[in-house]
């Protein structure tokens, strides 16, 4: 509540800048509207450095759900490649299409942390988010050809209010808490986060994620939509329940892809219409009352394992089996892995 308080003129600022910048003016107006944009974004860089450390000092726990590394990777790149316009660097996503039984928004605080550090000392360089795979460990690794740490200082970097180097940007100002945060919430996780650097060469920090929290079998979610593979045997029955059409088909076609048992029907469908083979195992359905998905499905088990999808402007709650609508298909496979996984019926 106190970081939405907090943020709340901070997001008014962005609306009044936005407003201004659509509009036609000079150059001089123009470059101080863009200085403004940037001390707004310092600002807000602060709060959320500072909202985030004291989570950790209150004790936050984790919320451990499977998260599909390569597009949140992805997205990340593309968020701090925006941010750090105008510094010419390249960015680089080389990570394999895996899932990571973790906490989304630690694991994209991490990386969000590590990758703004590369974009902070690195100009006209490359950044590059990668990961491999050992026989213990997941390694994510953010590398960058920035200016390097002096080794004398690399064993203090992940100590709080520490500046590792300079920099020429106002935007990227903050209290030095980045690296500190990042390493604190990846001891939360159970990973284990190091750097390598030589002064003028550039640093790369390595995220150790333990082996068995990692799955390999997710389709490319960076090709344009879910692949099937062909080792997998379908094994579990899927239902789609939705007052859509088009999401019907859509989801139809996504579960077939993923060689899964896949019956969809709308919410006025009868008792049972169209099921065969006994109960579903996993109902994925729109956000309707309990009593509608009794009448439809009346001889499902009360414990059947069901993802809700729901066009609120609430964000993705994998821990509550709630998506978004239409759901991103690497989550919502992930989950449905998951859930079928909890319940002991094999997944695909």
């Amino acid at each position: 509540a106190v970081g939405h308080d907090l943020r709340q003129p901070l997001a008014a600022l962005n609306v009044l800048l936005a407003s201004l910048s659509s509009r036609r003016t000079g150059r001089e107006a123009r470059a101080l509207l863009d200085q403004m944009d940037a001390s707004v974004k310092s600002i807000d860089g602060m709060l959320t450095s500072l909202l985030s450390a004291a989570k950790l000092d209150a004790g936050m726990e984790p919320v451990i759900a499977p998260v599909a590394l390569l597009p949140l990777c992805q997205r990340l790149c593309d968020e701090v490649r925006a941010a750090a316009r105008g510094r010419g660097n390249q960015f680089i996503v080389e990570c394999g299409d895996v899932i990571i039984d973790t906490d989304e928004k630690m694991l994209e605080s991490i990386l969000r942390n590590l990758l703004m550090n590369a974009a902070k000392y690195t100009r006209n360089g490359q950044i590059t988010l990668s990961s491999y795979l050992t026989s213990e460990h997941l390694i994510l690794s953010v590398e960058d050809t920035g200016q390097g740490i002096e080794s004398d200082k690399q064993q203090h970097i992940f100590d709080e209010f520490t500046q590792i180097g300079k920099h020429d940007d106002s935007y990227l100002t903050g209290f030095g808490l980045g690296l500190s945060i990042a390493s604190r919430t990846a001891k939360l996780l159970g990973f284990d986060l190091q750097v390598q650097s030589q002064p003028g060469e550039g640093s790369c920090f390595s995220l150790s994620i333990p082996r068995r929290q990692v799955s390999e079998d997710i389709y490319a979610a960076g090709s344009g939509g879910p692949q099937s593979d062909d080792s997998e045997q379908g094994k579990a029955c899927v239902v789609v329940i939705s007052s859509d059409p088009a999401l019907r088909t859509t989801l139809g076609e996504w579960l077939a892809r993923w060689k899964y048992r896949a019956i969809t029907m709308s919410e006025t469908a009868g008792p049972g219409q169209g099921l065969t083979g006994g109960c579903p195992d996993l109902v994925i359905l729109d956000d309707l009352p309990g009593s509608a998905v009794e009448r439809i499905l009346p001889q499902a088990d009360s414990d059947i394992p069901t993802i809700i999808l729901s066009e609120s402007a609430v964000p993705d709650d994998v821990s509550a089996n709630r998506l978004g609508k239409p759901p991103k298909p690497a989550k919502l496979r992930a989950l449905i892995r998951n859930l079928l996984e909890k319940s002991k019926v094999r997944p695909v």
